[in-house]
């Protein structure tokens, strides 16, 4: 194999650093070796470099996406259950981050918080109100044009209303563990 590296091998740096920490700004070392079909994993003791699943395209339609503490992303195959196992706790999703993208032609029906993290919401296209329940009232912030998004603080309830005629399709990427939904949350 090239460069003598075969997927599986360790590579280690004994002392933990760059070996010119002193000297050098850090750089990033390439998470992928061309032509090699390995990926690197970083780890407290080094570099593991294991087998890469070939490129392909997901949709997000029918793909849900974790990322894990590592970098190394998940993917869920989204069944009609899907969303009713999440919500009862019934199926937990590895990582503490996760990915996903909805598309809503009315307003939610329900209010959600996300105890283990922030949110970060991203409007792709349409237009939409994001309602955040907070000490002092219910916030309402707009978002009018693609790539306008908010950030959700931890354990905020928070809301969606279509604002138009047209769909929204929003892009939201959080900590997703301990989500819970609600039709009328408490006041904080």
């Amino acid at each position: 194999m090239p460069c003598g590296i075969s997927p599986g091998a360790m590579l280690r740096n004994r002392t933990g650093q760059h070996p010119n920490h002193l000297a050098a700004p850090f750089r990033a070392p390439p998470t992928s070796i061309p032509g090699l079909g390995v990926r690197l994993q970083s780890s407290a003791l080094g570099v593991s470099v294991k087998p890469m699943s070939p490129p392909r395209v997901f949709s997000a339609s029918d793909t849900f996406a974790t990322l894990d503490g590592t970098g190394e992303v998940q993917t869920h195959a989204v069944s009609p259950e899907f969303w009713s196992q999440l919500s009862s706790g019934e199926r937990v999703l590895p990582g503490p981050y996760l990915m996903s993208f909805g598309t809503s032609s009315a307003d939610w029906p329900h209010w959600e918080m996300h105890p283990s993290g922030e949110e970060v919401v991203m409007l792709i296209a349409g237009a939409g109100d994001f309602v955040m329940r907070l000490p002092g009232g219910d916030q309402r912030l707009s978002l009018r044009q693609a790539g306008d998004y908010v950030v959700v603080p931890r354990g905020t309830w928070h809301t969606f209303r279509n604002a138009g005629g047209d769909p929204a399709t929003l892009l939201f990427i959080t900590s997703g563990e301990g989500t819970t939904h609600s039709k009328q949350p408490p006041a904080p």
